[in-house]
């Protein structure tokens, strides 16, 4: 008896394995419930585009930005969630990311963090990089910042713009405009870093 069950379960492993394997397109999308309660959704559709599995993750949180991208480089888009919270290092609430990942049709936590560089005010995922917009703690300076995935989470690799203004950072960010670069390679000379 033990084992058929266990053939039979093993059976409806393949299928549902088979099934995810054999489809199209897997999405993320948020539906906000409330001011403070979100659900990130991982739509799986068949070939025929009709949805065969959902995934849902409550973020009982509220949410300033979803981006996705392949963040860690396995060829799978993975979902970067723009949160606002306190963490138990950073008791101010504070704009924070989350990464989630699509493990087998189920939404599973990446990488929870805590805090990049400086204050984030907005990230977005370009080029297979997680840009960052941050700023000093006194909200003066500003920053753009991006960073490559390491085993564990966001590994900083470079700033395109430092010690400039909010209206120079967002062009930079939003990728109207390029960083000036001095003759060293570096942006903005004489920049400050907001770390």
């Amino acid at each position: 008896m033990r084992q058929l069950l266990r053939s039979i379960t093993f059976f409806c492993l393949l299928c549902l394995a088979g099934m995810i394997s054999s489809t199209n397109a897997q999405t993320f999308r948020l539906e906000q419930k409330s001011d403070s309660l979100n659900i990130l959704i991982l739509e799986t559709r068949g070939k025929d585009g009709k949805v065969v599995r959902t995934a849902r993750w409550q973020l009982p949180y509220p949410v300033y930005r979803l981006a996705t991208g392949d963040v860690d480089g396995d060829g799978k888009k993975e979902a970067m969630v723009g949160v606002v919270k306190a963490t138990r290092f950073y008791p101010e609430k504070g704009n924070r990311i989350f990464v989630f990942k699509n493990l087998r049709g189920n939404i599973r936590p990446l990488w929870m963090g805590s805090r990049l560089g400086g204050d984030l005010v907005d990230f977005t995922f370009v080029n297979g990089r997680l840009r960052s917009l941050e700023q000093s703690s006194d909200g003066k300076r500003f920053a753009v910042g991006e960073y490559t995935w390491s085993r564990f989470g966001p590994a900083f690799e470079k700033y395109l713009i430092t010690n400039s203004t909010r209206h120079e950072s967002m062009e930079v960010f939003l990728g109207h405009k390029s960083p000036s670069v001095n003759r060293a390679g570096s942006p903005s000379a004489g920049s400050v870093q907001i770390r």
